[in-house]
C-alpha cells in the first residue's frame, strides 16, 4: 500500500514535469500552435488535409491496437463492455484526428508559415494569430 503511493508520487511528478515542459510553446507537441494554424488561412489546405488524413491513420491505428483488449473487457462485461466500446470508439473517431492533425501540423505546414505563427503567438496578436490582416 505505501509503494502504490511512493510510485504514484513519483510517478506523478515526473509525469507533471514533462507534459509542463512540452506544453511550453516552440516545443515538440504544441497543440495551441496546432490549432492556430489549422485556423490559419496562410497555410495551405493540402497541408491541413494531409495532418488530417495522417490523424486519421493514426486514429485507425489506435483502434486496431486496442481492439482485443476491448474484445477482453467486452467478453468479461458484455454489457458494460460493449456500450463502453462503442462510446470510447465514437469520442476517438471524432475528436483524435483533429487532436492527432493539430500535433501533425506544425511539423508539415511550411516552416516560414510556422516560425510566423510562433513569433505571432509570443507577441499575441489575436488578429495576426488568425491569418487576418
Amino acid at each position: 500500500m505505501l509503494w502504490k503511493a511512493i510510485v504514484r508520487q513519483m510517478t506523478g511528478r515526473v509525469m507533471g514535469q514533462v507534459t509542463t515542459e512540452q506544453r511550453k510553446p516552440g516545443n515538440l507537441l504544441d497543440l495551441r500552435l496546432g490549432v492556430a494554424l489549422l485556423r490559419d488561412r496562410r497555410v495551405p489546405p493540402m497541408a491541413k488535409l494531409l495532418s488530417l488524413g495522417l490523424g486519421l491513420v493514426l486514429t485507425y491505428v489506435l483502434i486496431a491496437v486496442e481492439m482485443p483488449l476491448e474484445g477482453i473487457v467486452a467478453a468479461i462485461a458484455p454489457g458494460l463492455g460493449i456500450t463502453a466500446d462503442v462510446l470510447m470508439d465514437g469520442a476517438e473517431t471524432i475528436l483524435c484526428p483533429m487532436l492527432f492533425a493539430a500535433l501533425l501540423l506544425p511539423h508539415v505546414a511550411p516552416q516560414p508559415v510556422t516560425q510566423e505563427a510562433r513569433a505571432d503567438r509570443r507577441t499575441n496578436d489575436p488578429r495576426r494569430l488568425s491569418g487576418r490582416r
